[in-house]
């Protein structure tokens, strides 16, 4: 133990310890790795508007991550709502407004982390029934 010049004593740390933490998965759920189809609606980094079709590379109940062509707003917005398989709009599925957590710029296209901003059900992982006027 290393003990500091005002006698408290704090225990040492190796580096296998402070990477293994490093690597610690700290999030508040699970992501699961779900392609579900989707419209993305927002501004880009530049203020100009942008519709873009994508799918979603990992979903959790509070959020989302996916890839787009188009820089976001790295402070934005985006509405997203679900789509068919085949790339129709279905009536149940409303768009979720997402505030943008992170930005990540890989070649051509964008990674983005996003954290939903209205509590609904829009990916169906859970089993409870959905609430009404929720944007799923």
């Amino acid at each position: 133990m290393t003990v500091l010049p005002n006698g408290e004593g704090f225990p040492a740390i190796t580096w296998e310890e402070i990477t293994a933490e490093s690597r610690r998965d700290r999030r508040r759920e699970p992501r699961l790795k779900l392609p579900y189809p989707i419209e993305v609606f927002a501004l880009d980094s530049r203020g100009e508007y942008f519709m873009e079709r994508t799918a979603t590379l990992n979903v959790s109940p509070c959020g989302c991550m996916l890839e787009l062509k188009h820089q976001p707003d790295p402070k934005g917005v985006l509405a997203i709502r679900r789509v068919g398989r085949d790339g129709a709009r279905l009536e149940n599925h409303r768009p979720v407004l997402f505030e943008v957590c992170w930005t990540q710029h890989s070649g051509r296209h964008w990674y983005v982390g996003a954290r939903k901003l209205q509590s609904c059900d829009m990916w169906g992982l859970t089993t409870n029934a959905p609430e009404a006027g929720a944007g799923n």
